[in-house]
């Protein structure tokens, strides 16, 4: 089965001894995946990359906020 991920940012890099390396970025700006793609490994990186951005800093006003609307109080 094949997955279509999306965002997914490749770079070539040509390295000191001549070779052409690609490195692949969860999204552009984002943090490096060191998997190769098509893997399920690369697919797990992938998940964990996108889960840690939609979390909220600790410590910031952001964070009392999502939490409080996610607690039981706001939903009643």
């Amino acid at each position: 089965m094949r997955v279509e991920l999306k965002g997914i940012h490749g770079v070539k890099k040509r390295l000191a001894n001549g070779e052409t390396q690609t490195y692949y970025y969860a999204w552009r700006g984002g943090p490096r995946i060191d998997a190769y793609p098509g893997t399920p490994e690369f697919l797990q990186l992938y998940t964990e990359a996108h889960a840690r951005r939609k979390t909220p800093p600790f410590g910031t006003l952001f964070t009392l906020i999502a939490e409080f609307k996610a607690s039981a109080e706001f939903t009643t």
